[in-house]
């Protein structure tokens, strides 16, 4: 189970929160499991992750180093738990 999600992109149009969503519920708990206490960056129409790292700093600098607009990701912390976790 996704225990935590968090949208941080900035500026992100209303249309696009709604694709964002329908792409994004289309990854498996197992596609999720290898992010697992990771910071993950989607594109904004949640089909593709474009890189992730253990902290958001790491993230940010990968980012960058990809060349990759900070405003047209949207950010999310995964954190899977078992069902022996609640």
């Amino acid at each position: 189970m996704l225990r935590k999600f968090h949208c941080g992109a900035t500026g992100m149009k209303a249309d696009w929160v709604h694709e964002y969503q329908k792409n994004r519920a289309r990854f498996t708990l197992d596609e999720l499991a290898k992010f697992d206490g990771d910071q993950v960056a989607f594109m904004p129409d949640g089909r593709d992750i474009v890189a992730s790292a253990a902290s958001i700093e790491e993230l940010i600098d990968k980012l960058r180093s990809l060349g990759q607009d900070l405003q047209m990701v949207v950010l999310e912390c995964i954190e899977l738990v078992s069902s022996d976790d609640h």
